[in-house]
């Protein structure tokens, strides 16, 4: 992520305990690191929805100015709110709808092996990447 899109341009976070969009300055991008269904279903259909938003801080509010999200985890897609799946499908029909791609990346190469482009209504199936493609980000 950063080096597709360098230091200035990323807000990274690992935290998301309330407080965590404190030290954010406007950056483009918003880089969600081992994430792990860490926010309220309803706090992240808000944060991917591309409209603007004001996010509760600590000591005051910061206005979302990023227009790309990634989320990195080491659980897949269908490993994400799992009991949202099961109680609330038309909810995780809203997440997964927010999301416009998923990557699945091989531990031994590091590089992506599968991907799905498109409105996910279920979770995805992936497809394979041809070798010659350049890694996504």
């Amino acid at each position: 992520v950063f080096q597709k899109h360098g230091y200035d341009d990323v807000y990274r976070t690992t935290n998301y305990e309330f407080g965590w969009i404190d030290d954010y300055n406007g950056e483009k991008i918003l880089f969600l690191d081992e994430f792990r269904s860490s926010f309220k279903i309803s706090e992240i259909l808000d944060y991917l929805d591309g409209q603007p938003i004001r996010i509760r801080g600590r000591h005051y509010n910061r206005v979302a100015c990023y227009d790309t999200v990634y989320i990195v985890s080491n659980l897949s897609l269908k490993e994400q709110y799992t009991n949202i799946q099961q109680s609330e499908p038309k909810t995780w029909a809203a997440f997964c709808r927010r999301i416009t791609a998923v990557y699945d990346f091989d531990k031994s190469k590091e590089i992506p092996v599968n991907k799905f482009t498109g409105e996910l209504k279920m979770p995805p199936t992936l497809i394979e990447i041809a070798d010659d493609e350049d890694i996504p980000f």
